[in-house]
Parts: structure tokens; sequence; C-alpha cells
């Protein structure tokens, strides 16, 4: 799961294999995305979080018009901040546009979220699994994932808390 973004002080490669105007790519994009009132629900992954404004979430999927794919870039980032080739500067810029550093994290999180507003809508948390959310989210399809994820022992204890306590029938 991956995401993207970048701005004018560090349009210039940050690692091996890092393409030069990246960053600059990925800010062009979404300021036509947002110019553009555009607003992607399908995919398989947010890069930002689920509090952000549908402008500013993209999927891994997502593709500049210059052809730069924005989810591997967002890859390249997590990596490379793993790996300490991004500067401090860099890594604040990012954060200020919302940059999701832990792509599974805020799946979770969305998941959560998209669940709790199931939860205050129908007053149960029986999801059928076609179901979807207002705003795109397949949270069918994300309840069976979290149950599989149960069954082959993916689930941290932390994550079933939660769940359970949201009244997830598993």
């Amino acid at each position: 799961m991956g995401g993207s973004w970048g701005g004018p002080p560090w349009t210039f490669a940050v690692g091996p294999g890092v393409r030069p105007g990246g960053c600059a790519a990925a800010i062009r994009h979404r300021q036509a995305a947002r110019s553009r009132g555009a607003e992607e629900t399908t995919g398989p992954a947010p890069w930002l979080s689920p509090s952000a404004s549908p402008e500013r979430t993209w999927w891994a999927d997502s593709q500049a018009d210059d052809g730069l794919m924005l989810g591997s870039w967002v890859g390249e980032r997590r990596v490379d901040r793993k790996a300490g080739r991004l500067s401090g500067d860099r890594i604040a810029a990012l954060d200020e546009l919302g940059f999701v550093w832990d792509g599974h994290k805020a799946r979770l999180d969305r998941g959560l979220a998209a669940l709790q507003a199931f939860i205050d809508e129908h007053g149960h948390a029986r999801v059928p699994r076609s179901y979807r959310a207002d705003d795109g989210f397949t949270l069918g399809t994300w309840v069976q994932e979290r149950r599989r994820d149960l069954k082959a022992g993916r689930l941290s204890d932390e994550r079933i808390t939660a769940l359970d306590e949201l009244g997830l029938t598993w």
C-alpha cells in the first residue's frame, strides 16, 4: 500500500533509483486533482489518512500526467526514510502535506472509521460483503479481509480488540 507527494524545495532525486522531479510531478498531480474537484474512490490503498480531504486521498495505482507512478514513488520515500536517506527537511515537508508513513495502519484506521460510521447508521456491525461506504470505501471487503487475517493469525491483539470493541462478528 503506498502514497505520494513532494514539493519545490525537494524536487531533486533523494536516493538511488529515485526519479528526479518525482516530488514536483506528484505536487502537480495533487494540484490538478484539487482544481478539478477530483475525488478518487477506487483502488487498493489510500496514501493519506482517512481524515484527509478527498482531493488529498490518492491510490497506489494513481499516475501523474507525466507517467510517474505515484504509488511506487511513495513506497520509495518510505524505504528512503527507513534507510536514513531522507533529510529532516524533506520528512517535515512530506509530513506537512499529510504523507502517511505507515500505509497499513492508515488503511486499518480508515476501515475502523468506516465501520464505526456503518454502526452509527445501522445499529450493528454485520456489514454485507458488497457494502460500499458513501465515499467509495469497500467496507464489506475490508471486513472480510480482517476475518481472513484473524484466521491466518495476521491480526495483532490490539487490532482484534479494536474490532471486538466495535462489535464485529467474526
